[in-house]
């Protein structure tokens, strides 16, 4: 009986194996073409609130990049045996996908389509596609989520106003700056153009004023995109980690 368990062990493995050497993983990361700053406004004498947006296009692929090499390393995690292409998107044509993605409520498969003949090129057979996405602002702080209208993709949330107090003196200062990472990882059968998994990723982290600065130089520029990388870097690999364990 055990020579039976242990041959249908081996078998079992050996099956697994095979069917990873027959894969071959496409990374593709359209989160990492600009910034989105994102400023709340108080407008005096009402209970209105305004956000002030600015989008900051990027020429380095770092945030991108970020992304790629997590998911790289996640799928030789899970799937050894597996081939792994990254590609790095530069056809205006796929972000203006995304952008009516966004606006037409998330739907990939435009997308997708832009993507045709790069993937083909690749010899994928699966991709893992990081997407951005549009929602409420649930900003992380020590005792709960603030934030003030929607918030989409990667880039830095700005509250001048709020009242927030050091935890170590006591002491109180006005406004936090809080990079965010809004996306979504998609695992694709490209062959079918099947979903076969799908997670959202709401990511942010807080930095109080202090000295009465203001919140935006709570980081210097170097810390900033660090905080991003970081931050893209971890969740990247934790939800590729996810999607691979399901299928």
């Amino acid at each position: 009986m055990r020579f039976i368990l242990a041959a249908l062990l081996v078998a079992a493995i050996g099956s697994a194996s095979a069917a990873d050497e027959d894969r071959v993983y496409a990374i593709a990361s359209l989160l990492g073409d600009g910034l989105s700053v994102v400023v709340r406004e108080n407008t005096t004498g009402s209970n209105i609130n305004r956000n002030a947006r600015t989008f900051l296009r990027l020429e380095t692929p770092a945030l991108d990049r970020a992304a790629l090499f997590a998911a790289d390393d996640a799928i030789k995690g899970a799937s050894p045996g597996a081939k792994r292409v990254m590609l790095e998107v530069h056809d205006p044509e796929v972000y203006a996908a995304q952008s009516r993605a966004l606006d037409e409520g998330g739907d990939i498969r435009p997308v997708l389509l832009t993507l045709g003949a790069t993937l083909a090129q690749s010899k994928a057979t699966h991709l893992v596609l990081f997407t951005k996405q549009r929602h409420e602002a649930m900003l992380r702080l020590r005792d709960g989520n603030v934030g003030n209208g929607r918030l989409e993709g990667l880039g830095f949330y700005v509250d001048r106003a709020m009242r927030m107090q050091n935890p170590d003196t006591g002491e109180y200062y006005l406004g936090f700056l809080s990079p965010f990472a809004y996306f979504r990882v998609s695992l694709i059968e490209v062959a079918t153009g099947k979903l076969l998994g799908e997670e959202s990723v709401y990511a942010s982290d807080a930095h109080a004023s202090t000295s009465n600065i203001h919140p935006w130089d709570t980081l210097t520029s170097q810390e900033k995109m660090g905080a991003l990388q970081t931050m893209v870097r971890q969740e990247a690999g934790r939800v590729v980690t996810t999607l691979l364990q399901r299928r």
